[in-house]
């Protein structure tokens, strides 16, 4: 009785434990994630202003959770594990005749929420998030200056700034016109995004007007769906479409195997991973399988027109499978 009662408050302290240490790890990931974003927004061709740099970088933060929730998840199991070790609870368990299968319940457990918590993030918040960031990088652009060396792209307009003897010489084009001028800048006013030049020249089908001061509004054109902003059901129908029309939607269904198979693979990580959480080298192992599950899962996106998406999007559950069957063949303490 008293065993049964010790096992279940192991059970309990290490998921309590877990939960904790898993939400630091997402906490530092999505600042991490957010610097990031933040970086891009401010290095842009055309900047957008403080308020929507900031907004920006804070939705950048929880568009890239989906990869690295299985990196929180493991990071809090190990860590877990690590404090189990070191407060002399894994001894105890062993002493009372008792290896590792005394903590399947709880790894399975682990399991089962760091995949409900994947999959959520990557099948609805991250969708979310990464459309609501671009969206705000889109419309946010307020003012630039044009930057000699450097083409922008702005609404329907492409726009070159050079350097010519001190001078900045500005060149840009439309689908039916060419511009010239000393000095532009862009702007988005009340009226829509504005090109506002000193010592203009517009030459389009047979016009060429001159002037010292213009401003021209720049269309706006629809912005592009990308695919990790897309839902689930969305993703499928985009490559139903692609394959209607006889194009190849090998990558489209890679992205979409992969919100439902790299939830898997988290289900099984904490089992798989626990004889090694349990070693002597067990941050080694922990970094050395986050380097390799990122790049499986990029290599999954490059290698889909090669080997198919199933294969693509399944290396990460495949690997996690492997190392779970070699951990738990070779561990004496099972």
């Amino acid at each position: 009785m008293s065993s049964t009662c010790s096992i279940l408050s192991l059970n309990a302290w290490l998921l309590g434990a877990w939960v904790a240490q898993t939400a630091l790890a997402v906490a530092v990931g999505s600042l991490w994630l957010s610097v990031l974003a933040l970086g891009a927004a401010l290095t842009a061709p055309l900047p957008p202003p403080p308020a929507h740099a900031v907004a920006a970088s804070v939705f950048g933060g929880l568009a890239g959770l989906g990869a690295w929730m299985p990196v929180a998840v493991a990071f809090g199991w190990f860590a877990v594990l690590d404090r189990l070790l070191i407060s002399g609870g894994w001894r105890a368990v062993r002493s009372v005749g008792l290896g590792g299968r005394a903590l399947v319940f709880p790894a399975l457990m682990v399991g089962l929420m760091g995949a409900g918590l994947t999959f959520g993030v990557s099948s609805s918040l991250g969708p979310f998030a990464a459309s609501s960031m671009r969206e705000v990088l889109h419309r946010g652009v307020q003012a630039s200056e044009l930057v000699p060396g450097r083409i922008s792209r702005v609404a329907s307009l492409e726009l070159a700034a050079l350097e010519d003897q001190g001078t900045t010489q500005v060149i840009g084009r439309t689908e039916t016109q060419v511009i010239g001028a000393r000095q532009a800048r862009i702007a988005r006013t009340s009226e829509g995004p504005m090109l506002f030049a000193r010592e203009a020249e517009m030459i389009g089908p047979g016009y060429r007007i001159s002037a010292g001061r213009a401003r021209w509004g720049l269309p706006e054109v629809e912005r592009r769906v990308e695919l990790d902003e897309r839902s689930n059901p969305s993703l499928a129908r985009v490559a139903a479409r692609t394959e209607a029309s006889g194009g190849d939607a090998r990558y489209e269904r890679t992205v979409f195997l992969k919100r439902y198979l790299h939830p898997l693979a988290v289900f099984f990580l904490p089992l798989c991973l626990l004889p090694y959480g349990l070693s002597r080298h067990r941050w080694r192992v922990l970094v050395g399988v986050g380097v390799l599950g990122l790049l499986l899962t990029r290599g999954g996106d490059l290698t889909a027109g090669l080997v198919g998406p199933w294969l693509s999007a399944g290396w990460v559950p495949l690997v996690v499978l492997g190392l779970g069957a070699v951990g738990w063949a070779r561990w004496r303490d099972r």
